[in-house]
């Protein structure tokens, strides 16, 4: 499974959105959410999967924003291999 972010640019001429790739390590990925877990402003990507991919791993991943033209993230184990992810959910707890 590829995880991928289309993104509109206003400036571009064209009406076709430009995919990013972000993983293409994921298999049967499953329990994609967003939101600013690292409280730091931006919006991070969390996705997980529930077979092992060619490394043999399984598990949830955060991909954290590092530029300004949402081109550029950073993928961080949450869970490596300790769970296969079927559904995943996020909630603000403490306001």
């Amino acid at each position: 499974m590829l995880l991928c972010l289309w993104r509109i640019s206003i400036k571009s001429e064209s009406i076709h959105p430009k995919r990013e790739y972000l993983d293409d390590s994921l298999k049967e990925g499953h329990g994609i959410v967003t939101g600013d877990f690292l409280g730091n402003g931006t919006v991070q990507i969390v996705a997980g999967c529930r077979t092992p991919n060619e490394a043999g791993d399984i598990g949830i991943k955060l991909y954290e924003l590092i530029n300004e033209n949402y081109t550029e993230f950073k993928a961080h184990w949450i869970d490596q291999n300790g769970m296969a992810t079927e559904c995943q959910t996020a909630a603000d707890l403490n306001g």
